[in-house]
């Protein structure tokens, strides 16, 4: 691109210096006109004249130009050499891309739309403008209808034996295609015999001994823009050398979950019969028998003591045929040990807590493993509601809402990322409106749980009307739609402000929106008149 641009620049200075140097030359073909001093009666040779600007080249010049998701096109254009100052206005699909005094753009195919796109440059001067629209075309790469055999699964004998691959194939946008077969991601002629056509090609693969083992056979579609690629695994077999053509479990680490046990089997070509040698890291073999397959238990092997990590067993099976020769297979083994919990906070599986306190509820866990652990809390086997857990990991605080009043379970489950069954801590906990005083109370211990005047004040009667505990006796407004309210059963007066603002009655400041006591402890009785309000 940066060559394209230079190249662009040095035409327009080439012409512009040419056009002025040709203006200054005598007849003689030198340059003495340059120092010639006799007054010019026309002054306007000495004016820079402008004319209208005119696009007089592009690029690129296809039409439509293809572009792909992964690419970058420049387009350009040049103006002629007499139009001044130019400001260029690209616009893609009638959208303002860039403006300025750029007489090209880079445009990314994975911005351009799918099917046919327009992007429109205007070259403008102080007295006209010229314009040019790109057709833009997104290109589509090729779709691999069909293919034969499968992916995997596949083996041919070397020397004597072929396989057959097949791939069918078209375009969206009726593009030609090529097809390019590959072995191990190159070209491998010598092993192919390709026969291809407009929608479909075919490769006979016929190996060489010297393939023997596991290999990839690939095919490239190629429409000219984008590729499309298809591949099958196929294991080329050597029938006089010892060959360990597949085996399970299969991935890497293999988990064996500690106290548990896991089979391992694998199959092999070569001269019969056979013999299997089984080993647990660099140990004396544990098994050599003539059967493929062996049960190994987790207790074999190292435990986990805080150290052991992914991959830091082994076990490998060594196959030997008639011939003596022999192959090998090592699987990565990892002895795993759940996540152990302790020292959960509260101790007891059973809380009570009033509704307007706050709980912690935390626990320690452990793995031999040394893996990273994740924490997921519940409240009644759902994520807790927004605002009633704080925190994460192995602790959180409980803050619970009226909403909440009742019997709940939290839990928090511990997780290795490798245990199938994940350890996990429950409390069982009861919200309620008890102080929690009484929520704690032990044996041998009292509390009250009612008989304070005024129980339920400071609280909206609107919104909890459960919680406030009176027999209202009278009710007298205050003029301003606040209310008093005599309770006959806890010998008080209360005060519901109803305003928007916090009130101020008998030296005691109701908040807006609330009830609250202003006169009277609760004491059954009369007094005289005139001394303050109690």
């Amino acid at each position: 691109m940066s060559l394209f641009k230079n190249f662009i620049s040095i035409i327009i200075l080439l012409f512009i210096s040419s056009t002025f140097i040709s203006g200054c030359k005598s007849e003689s073909n030198d340059f003495d006109i340059l120092n010639d001093t006799t007054p010019d009666n026309n002054s306007e040779n000495n004016e820079v004249v402008i004319e209208d600007v005119e696009i007089i080249s592009f690029s690129p010049t296809t039409n439509p130009v293809r572009v792909t998701d992964t690419t970058d096109t420049t387009f350009a254009i040049a103006v002629n050499g007499t139009s001044g100052q130019v400001e260029y206005t690209w616009k893609l699909n009638g959208s303002l891309l860039i403006q300025g005094s750029e007489p090209f753009i880079d445009i990314n195919g994975g911005a351009v739309n799918p099917g046919v796109n327009t992007l429109e440059v205007i070259a403008s001067n102080e007295i006209s403008e010229d314009s040019k629209i790109f057709s833009i075309e997104k290109n589509t790469a090729p779709n691999i209808d069909l293919t034969t055999p499968a992916a995997a699964g596949n083996s041919v004998t070397c020397g004597s034996g072929s396989i057959v691959f097949t791939v069918n194939a078209t375009d969206p946008d009726n593009d030609g295609m090529t097809y390019t077969w590959r072995l191990n991601g190159a070209n491998h002629a010598s092993s192919f015999t390709v026969l291809s056509g407009t929608n479909a090609s075919q490769n006979t693969f016929t190996p060489s001994c010297t393939l023997a083992g596991s290999n990839t056979i690939s095919v490239v579609v190629d429409d000219g823009y984008e590729t499309t690629t298809s591949s099958w695994a196929v294991t080329v077999v050597n029938p006089l050398v010892a060959q360990i053509n597949g085996q399970t479990p299969v991935g890497s680490p293999i988990v064996i979950q500690e106290g548990g046990n896991q089979a391992f089997t694998v199959s092999a070509t070569g001269q019969a019969p056979f013999n299997y040698t089984w080993g647990i890291n660099a140990d004396p073999p544990v098994s050599s028998a003539a059967t493929p397959n062996y049960t190994a238990a987790a207790a074999s092997f190292p435990t986990p003591n805080g150290t052991t990590d992914l991959g830091v067993n082994t076990f490998t099976v060594t196959v030997e045929d008639d011939n003596a020769t022999t192959d090998s297979f090592t699987w990565n083994i990892k002895i795993n040990s759940t996540p152990a919990i302790s020292n959960p906070n509260p101790s007891s599986s059973f809380i009570k807590m009033n509704y307007l306190t706050t709980r912690g509820f935390s626990i320690t866990a452990n793995d031999n493993n040394t893996d990273p652990l994740s924490y997921t809390w519940t409240f009644d086997g759902n994520p807790a509601p927004a605002g009633v857990f704080v925190g994460s990991g192995n602790a959180i605080t409980f803050t619970p809402t009226i909403a909440e009043l009742g019997t709940h379970t939290i839990t928090v489950t511990v997780n290795d990322g490798f245990s199938p069954t994940l350890p996990s801590q429950s409390w069982t906990v009861n919200v309620n409106m008890f102080s929690d005083a009484c929520n704690s109370l032990t044996t041998g211990t009292v509390c009250t749980i009612l008989g304070a005047a005024g129980l339920g004040g400071d609280i909206d009667p609107i919104a909890e009307p459960q919680v406030v505990k009176m027999r209202p006796y009278e009710i007298v407004n205050d003029g301003n739609d606040n209310l008093f309210i005599a309770d006959g059963a806890q010998d008080v007066i209360w005060f519901y402000n109803r305003s928007v603002g916090d009130i101020t009655v008998i030296g005691t400041t109701v908040p807006a929106g609330k009830i609250k006591v202003v006169a009277g402890t609760g004491a059954y009785g009369t007094s005289s008149a005139g001394i303050p309000p109690t």
